[in-house]
């Protein structure tokens, strides 16, 4: 018999005991996760704060929580038979201004290999849930990240111009990479290296705090050398998740571009001129011309916001997808893979392998029967449609 995919969720069973039914995820649409126009988000951190617990570090972005009843849910796996509910009574605000609040909650180790935030808006009806992994070979660090004001760092990258760190005695290891990976191959190539090997362009020690980061640069933070783990920043400009640097305009094009268009693209000695000249010969006119760019680098924003690791978010896997196809009209995930689904036909799926530099990193697997679609959509993209 075919599952069917459920746009909300409905509750069966509401009880004072902290354990329940568990929550089939698989069999949920999950694709409201990238809509960036809803009013609930979740980011969060995960710490290894002793030998039996986690700590959860999240924030939940949102102005409406009155309007929410929001709960954490424990289970063991995406699809589950039971899952318990961490009592809120038991987490700690961490930090708080005018604008911001950062919570902190314990979560035993060995018990569950998933949190779930969970949103419930009863008078509309409508669920949401955000999935948190916890199962990580690697482990996860001891430390995290705080701003120039002190407050946790979430978000995978920085805008900002130092950081420092909560939960370190001691000096810290840093490696500093330039960040100059190449666009995502288009789903019918070949399957790139999930960790090519990367020059370090310096390795130091710092006592706590990072000054003078390099844009486009990530840094990893490690106690020890030898740990499988540490905490990974993407320094990137005031202006990220956009661009504006025509050198950095002109890269993402090369998703819509043709080999030759893509050359002279990035070997023009005015980026300027060479970037105006490819959109007004696609569109003909300066107004096709600026919608066309307006819609193209919403994508490429969006796709950095949302998918940004150590890496620009429009160089990854589901960043490739995102700006050819936009956001996925149907997501499905498990426990090791998400699976986009278009109302087009096209599906992807995404496995999630954790590596160093992040403990969810997204490797789509490539066919070439994708071919004819993903050309379809370029050309579209191509025409203004």
């Amino acid at each position: 018999m075919t599952q069917t995919l459920h746009r909300g969720l409905v509750v069966f069973l509401i009880s004072c005991s902290t354990q329940v039914f568990g929550l089939d995820l698989t069999r949920l649409d999950m694709s409201f996760q990238y809509d960036l126009r809803l009013d609930t988000h979740v980011e969060y951190r995960i710490i290894d704060s002793g030998e039996d617990q986690y700590t959860v570090i999240y924030n939940v972005s949102n102005d409406t929580t009155g309007l929410w009843l929001f709960n954490i849910l424990l289970q063991n796996t995406y699809k589950s038979e039971v899952h318990d509910t961490l009592s809120l009574a038991s987490q700690d605000i961490i930090y708080q201004d005018n604008k911001q609040i950062f919570y902190a909650i314990d979560v035993p180790k060995s018990a569950y290999d998933l949190l779930i935030f969970s949103f419930n808006n009863l008078s509309e009806g409508i669920y949401r849930l955000y999935d948190a992994p916890l199962n990580n070979p690697g482990g996860y660090p001891s430390f995290y990240p705080t701003d120039g004001n002190g407050a946790p760092l979430l978000s995978k990258y920085y805008t900002g111009d130092e950081i420092s760190f909560s939960g370190l005695d001691g000096s810290v290891h840093v490696f500093r990479y330039k960040e100059e990976f190449g666009p995502a191959d288009p789903p019918m190539g070949e399957m790139s290296a999930l960790a090519p090997t990367l020059s370090i362009d310096s390795s130091y020690f710092i006592d706590g705090v990072q000054p003078d980061m390099l844009d486009f640069h990530f840094y990893l933070f490690q106690k020890d050398t030898l740990d499988n783990t540490g905490v990974t920043i993407l320094k990137c400009p005031y202006y990220y998740p956009d661009l504006r640097m025509y050198d950095e305009l002109i890269k993402p094009m090369r998703y819509i571009s043709t080999t030759v268009e893509n050359q002279s693209l990035n070997q023009a000695r005015e980026p300027r001129k060479a970037f105006e000249n490819f959109w007004l010969s696609n569109y003909g006119t300066k107004f096709r011309a600026k919608g066309a760019i307006r819609f193209f680098f919403q994508r490429v924003e969006e796709a950095n916001q949302l998918f940004t690791d150590y890496k620009q978010g429009w160089k990854t896997d589901r960043g490739i997808i995102y700006v050819i196809y936009g956001k996925p009209d149907i997501v499905v995930k498990r426990d090791r893979a998400e699976e986009w689904r278009y109302n087009s036909g096209e599906r992807f799926e995404f496995i999630r392998i954790p590596i160093l530099f992040t403990p969810s990193l997204y490797s789509l697997k490539r066919d070439s029967e994708y071919e004819k679609s993903w050309y379809n959509k370029v050309g579209d993209i191509r025409k203004g449609q």
